[in-house]
């Protein structure tokens, strides 16, 4: 249980801080910079926390450092042998990056008060709330599957 409780504080924590990056991207403009600001350090902030989420994961898991031909990568110890980090968890990473990228690159042309050609991505924020809806599916049904096994 406590791992499911942690686990869910990290993933609403991340979609707070991703709908907070969301909404100072889109309030901000020439005339107000800072909102742009704030924006680009939450995106930063909830890059971080994935980080950190995997960086948790990969140690509670054990998980080694291998090449495999020309690649490195973390791999599950010796009996397992599967590739670390799901494709929920690298997809998170990769699109939270992307709108790390995005945010900055707004800040720079809000800042100096040119037009921007990128808007604001809700990619990430989409996955996001996907995941937090598939997440609450998943712990509803472990549950509902537990109380019809105990029958109670």
């Amino acid at each position: 249980m406590q791992a499911t409780s942690s686990e869910q504080i990290v993933l609403y924590t991340s979609f707070a801080i991703e709908s907070l990056s969301a909404f100072f991207d889109q309030v901000s403009s020439p005339g107000k910079p800072h909102y742009a600001l704030i924006g680009m350090l939450l995106s930063i902030v909830a890059v971080l926390v994935c980080i950190w989420e995997l960086v948790h994961n990969g140690k509670k898991e054990r998980v080694v450092l291998r090449r495999r031909g020309m690649l490195w990568c973390f791999y599950h110890p010796p009996p397992n042998n599967k590739l670390f980090g799901s494709f929920a968890e690298i997809t998170g990473l990769s699109l939270g990056i992307a709108q790390c990228i995005c945010s900055a690159v707004q800040y720079h042309f809000i800042h100096r008060h040119a037009i921007n050609p990128m808007k604001l991505s809700l990619l990430p924020f989409a996955y996001l709330f996907g995941l937090v809806v598939s997440k609450l599916v998943h712990n509803h049904r472990l549950t509902v599957d537990d109380t019809l096994q105990n029958g109670t």
